[in-house]
């Protein structure tokens, strides 16, 4: 079989009018984003129906704790419910992260595009201190920056789910954090992951031609 060279679609092309752009970056979000459950459950009613009798109980158990609590059903406008529920979704959580690896890695989640978190690994908790959801450290960008990546990562989960063109970006965030033993300086890259995110249309999609889309990832900054 003749061996070809993949060169995967680069979503870090600089357009010379990049400054341009980067420096009206202050600007409103675009897209409603919310907490929801349902892709999880999905996942682990598929694992309930699997035949390995294990895993079956343990996501058979979680089903019905699930049922029993309405207020984590549907869209969650109230964040905190999930303290309120905090048992439950540890055991929800396992699903998505290894039990072993609790006490030895580092993850968190939260609602998609929101840095307020609902869950954290010990280890998480243990390294990085969380107020209220935040993360109490010094980010390496502002918030009109955060804001600005955040929004082409927006509009490439649109184009990656309803356009089938898959672009690789990374806007790394990088928090700065006080050691409380030593008092030295940590620094912790957030890596993120999506998927159970959904990304729902509202309205009739427009059409792209090639020749669109080729445009658009060669002025990627260009929110436009």
């Amino acid at each position: 079989m003749k061996k070809e060279n993949l060169i995967p679609e680069n979503f870090l092309v600089m357009d010379s009018n990049f400054q341009k752009f980067f420096e009206s970056k202050n600007r409103e979000f675009p897209f409603n984003f919310s907490l929801n459950f349902s892709l999880l459950i999905h996942h682990i009613g598929s694992i309930s129906r699997s035949e390995d009798n294990i895993k079956k109980s343990f996501a058979d158990s979680i089903l019905r704790e699930y049922n029993d609590a309405p207020d984590l059903h549907g869209v969650i406008r109230d964040i905190s419910v999930t303290k309120k529920n905090e048992k439950l979704i540890d055991n929800m959580m396992m699903f998505l992260f290894p039990s072993a690896f609790f006490d030895k890695q580092t993850f968190a989640a939260s609602a998609p595009y929101s840095n307020d978190m609902f869950y954290a690994s010990p280890k998480f908790r243990d390294i990085i201190k969380i107020t209220d959801g935040i993360i109490e450290g010094e980010l390496n960008i502002d918030l009109a920056s955060y804001n600005f990546g955040k929004i082409i990562s927006g509009y490439a989960g649109i184009l990656s789910r309803f356009y089938d063109v898959h672009l690789n970006f990374d806007f790394p965030l990088v928090y700065k954090i006080l050691d409380p033993v030593n008092g030295l300086d940590r620094y912790f890259k957030l890596n993120g992951a999506a998927e159970f995110v959904e990304i729902l249309n509202k309205r009739k999609l427009k059409k792209f031609s090639n020749k669109d889309i080729a445009k658009k990832k060669t002025n990627i900054y260009d929110l436009e």
